[in-house]
């Protein structure tokens, strides 16, 4: 059976969701920026020592399994990158929809004041049409 979409949101801590929101998009943005800074390194320098001379099938063996992990760091480097670009969209809209909540709740708490005046005159005139003032 599938889980009314209202009930979701009301599980959902929304004062902590709204308190945490700018430490949620700092920290988005500070992982954005070391991801980007970051760029897989074109050469590996390992020195390995030698004990036996190795034939030239083992070499061409080697290189091909270190081209397979350069190109498979490269691979994850992007993945990484993608990885944080998402994260700091999400992040943006996190903050972008804890504003419009903000507005929203501007919006309810003026419209409950006026409901109140309103209320206080119409209960007043009320009052004055059926006592004759």
């Amino acid at each position: 059976m599938a889980i009314d979409w209202r009930t979701v949101l009301l599980l959902v801590p929304w004062n902590d969701v709204l308190k945490n929101a700018p430490k949620v998009a700092d920290s988005a943005m500070k992982l954005w920026g070391s991801v980007t800074k970051r760029t897989p390194k074109q050469e590996a320098r390992v020195s390995v020592p030698v004990v036996e001379p190795l034939e030239p099938q083992s070499i061409a063996k080697l290189q091909s399994r270190l081209a397979a992990v350069e190109e498979t760091v490269t691979e994850l480097h992007g993945q990484m990158v993608a990885s944080a670009r998402v994260i700091k969209e999400l992040a943006d809209q996190n903050e972008r929809l804890v504003g419009q909540a903000e507005v929203q709740r501007r919006k309810i708490a003026w419209l409950t004041w006026a409901g109140v005046v309103l209320f206080v005159l119409s209960a007043a005139s009320l009052f004055l049409t059926l006592f004759d003032w």
